[in-house]
């Protein structure tokens, strides 16, 4: 989910005549993050356990929500273009 709005912010700043450089840049670092993620999880899982592992990545994804909740105010408006859709309309079949 998060992709394709990142995408879309990369894209933006992306230098030209640099395009593939820095996008190849992007993807390999995208999954040097994946790989070094699973390490780190699987070491955590033998160290600790799967269930402790499990609620602190669950803890951890709720603080994250919670900082989004939290700026939530600052940044309203900033992403709005001006759509001729309102994605509430949308999903509630107006």
């Amino acid at each position: 989910m998060s992709l394709s709005g990142w995408s879309a912010i990369f894209t933006r700043h992306i230098d030209k005549g640099k395009e593939a450089t820095e996008w190849g840049l992007d993807a390999t670092s995208y999954g040097i993050g994946i790989g070094i993620s699973a390490a780190i999880g699987g070491w955590a899982v033998t160290q600790f356990g799967f269930n402790p592992v499990f609620i602190a990545v669950g803890v951890m994804g709720l603080i994250g929500v919670a900082l989004l909740l939290g700026i939530k105010n600052k940044i309203k408006g900033v992403f709005d273009h001006n759509h001729p859709f309102n994605l509430k309309e949308i999903f509630q079949g107006r």
